[in-house]
C-alpha cells in the first residue's frame, strides 16, 4: 500500500467509524470510554499500516542499491580492472549499512565477500561471508547456499586449524537430514574424499547422494547428476 493510499485508507475508516459511533444514544460517561477505544484502534491500525508502508518503502531501496552493486560486480568481472573490486567493496558496505535491517542485508554482505576474495583479502572474505550467513532469515531459500558458501571458502583457505573445523562442519551438513542444499554438501564431501586419494569414502558419499535425491526428472539435484557421472566410472 502506498503512502497515499494508507492516507486515504485512515481517512475512510475513521469517518466511518465516527459516523457509526455518533448513532449510538449513550452517555457522556460511556462516549468518552467508546472515544479512548476508537483512537486506541485508529492508533494501531494506523501503526500497523504505517509500518507495512515503510517495510516496503525500506526493501524498494535496498533493492535499487543492489542492482546497482550487482551491475558494477558484472562490469568488474568483464573488465578484470583490480581497482574495480575495491570500488565494489566499498560500494557493497555502504549498501549494508544503509539498510542493515532490510532483507537484503546479507545479499550486500555477499557482495562485499566476493569483493573482498577478488582483492586477495580472503580472512576478510570469510568473515563477511560468515556475517551474511548469520544475518539471513532461517526461512530465506538461499540460506542452504550461504552456508555451503562459506563452508567451501573455509575449506581453501590457508588457516589449517579452519581447514579442519571447516572439514568437521561440512561432514555435519552433509548428514544432516532435510538440511536445505544437503545435496551440496555431500557433493563436496566427496571431493574432499576424492583430493585425498580415498576413492572408497568418495564413492560411498555420493552413492549416498545419488540414493537419496533424483538424478531423472525435472526437479533433479544438479550435484547428484554430476556424482551419477563420476560414478559411471568409477569401477
Amino acid at each position: 500500500m502506498t503512502a497515499r493510499g494508507v492516507e486515504v485508507f485512515f481517512r475512510d475508516i475513521t469517518r466511518a467509524c465516527t459516523n457509526a459511533y455518533k448513532s449510538l444514544k449513550i452517555d457522556t460517561k460511556h462516549q468518552r470510554i467508546g472515544l479512548g477505544v476508537l483512537a486506541a484502534v485508529l492508533l494501531v491500525g494506523g501503526g500497523y499500516f504505517g509500518y507495512r508502508w515503510y517495510m516496503d518503502y525500506r526493501d524498494r531501496a535496498a533493492q535499487v542499491d543492489f542492482s546497482s552493486c550487482s551491475q558494477l560486480l558484472q562490469d568488474v568481472e568483464l573488465s578484470g580492472a583490480p581497482e574495480g573490486w575495491t570500488q565494489l567493496e566499498q560500494q557493497a558496505t555502504r549498501g549494508y549499512r544503509a539498510h542493515s535491517s532490510s532483507s537484503y542485508a546479507p545479499y550486500f554482505k555477499v557482495l562485499e565477500s566476493h569483493a573482498l576474495r577478488g582483492m586477495g583479502n580472503q580472512s576478510a572474505a570469510i568473515a563477511a561471508m560468515h556475517e551474511a550467513y548469520n544475518v539471513v532469515s532461517s526461512s530465506n531459500p538461499l540460506v542452504g547456499l550461504l552456508r555451503l558458501r562459506l563452508v567451501l571458502m573455509q575449506l581453501d583457505s590457508d588457516d589449517e586449524s579452519g581447514r579442519t573445523q571447516a572439514l568437521e562442519q561440512l561432514k555435519a551438513f552433509a548428514s544432516e537430514k532435510g538440511a536445505a542444499n544437503r545435496d551440496g554438501a555431500l557433493f563436496f564431501l566427496g571431493r574432499v574424499y576424492w583430493s585425498r586419494g580415498d576413492i572408497d569414502q568418495a564413492r560411498d558419499v555420493w552413492r549416498e547422494l545419488v540414493e537419496l535425491y533424483p538424478t531423472d526428472d525435472e526437479g533433479a539435484s544438479a550435484w547428484a547428476r554430476e556424482a551419477a557421472k563420476v560414478l559411471a566410472y568409477l569401477p
